[in-house]
């Protein structure tokens, strides 16, 4: 009997320690690039847009390091964007964020190479598996009698 018990008390212990990695695995971050905007200066703002699906399960701010590549795979840019929390209702779930650097030719991807959350005090790498790109194509404008863009 005290052996069953013991084999429970290991198990139920197990438990405890494992669900926090579980939750961090069904976290779930969709990111996308909504836009670029070129302002004064030769700086260009790259804007993204990321969604926690309405989960509940908030984000605490987070900061992702972020690298801008070219068609063949080259890095033209780095730079870290900082968002503030998001997440932990359905009124908040999504979240914009920008990054700024100066202005490079020929950006056609940009990469998370990390993720930080801040959490209790504590800066935590998040596993980069919980983010989801999300390709956004606008959606085509047009003027009657006039032009499409």
């Amino acid at each position: 009997m005290m052996k069953l018990k013991g084999v429970i008390s290991v198990f139920a212990l197990s438990l405890c320690l494992l669900s926090p990695v579980q939750a961090e695995e069904q976290r779930y971050i969709s990111i996308r690039n909504t836009d670029m905007v070129w302002v004064p200066g030769n700086v260009c703002v790259w804007q993204f847009r990321l969604d926690n699906g309405g989960s509940g399960v908030g984000v605490g701010p987070l900061t992702l390091s972020l690298r801008l590549k070219d068609k063949g795979g080259n890095t033209l840019a780095m730079g870290d964007m900082a968002l503030a929390t998001f997440g932990d209702s359905d009124a908040t779930r999504s979240q914009e964020a920008s990054l700024e650097n100066e202005c490079v030719e020929n950006v056609s991807s940009v990469e998370i190479m990390k993720a930080t959350e801040e959490r209790n005090g504590y800066q935590i790498d998040l596993p980069l598996s919980v983010f989801d790109p999300q390709y956004y194509r606008p959606i085509l404008v047009t003027v009657v009698g006039g032009k499409a863009s």
